[in-house]
């Protein structure tokens, strides 16, 4: 009788494992491959919204700003048009405003020596 030992179906086989352990490898190799594009896919878009959003606010921005400058360039009209009718009541409204805001600032400009 000779020493063998029968082949069980439980025996590792080193060339089934290595086909297995490729296989893993090729299938982790295909999906980071695809995560890796979807992920540059994805930061593309998110750039593309990012600038889309910054165009758009720079675009409300600059019209604000022109809102704000037609404004007070009308308002800096209407006063100059004023002060010229009436020199008397500008001068007074100036000290008028000199004195309060003086009284505001004087108990700080008081505590401050």
């Amino acid at each position: 009788m000779q020493n063998q030992t029968p082949r069980n179906d439980n025996q590792f086989n080193s060339g089934a494992i290595k086909s297995k352990t490729e296989n893993f490898v090729s299938d982790i190799e295909k999906k980071a491959a695809t995560v890796g594009v979807e992920a540059q896919d994805k930061a593309g878009d998110l750039y593309q919204t990012a600038k889309e959003s910054l165009a758009a606010t720079g675009e409300k921005f600059s019209r604000g700003y022109d809102i704000a400058r037609e404004g007070l360039s009308k308002g800096s009209t209407e006063l100059e048009s004023l002060v010229k009718r009436n020199p008397m009541m500008a001068v007074a409204a100036a000290a008028g405003i000199g004195w309060v805001v003086g009284r505001l600032l004087a108990p700080r400009i008081h505590s401050n020596r």
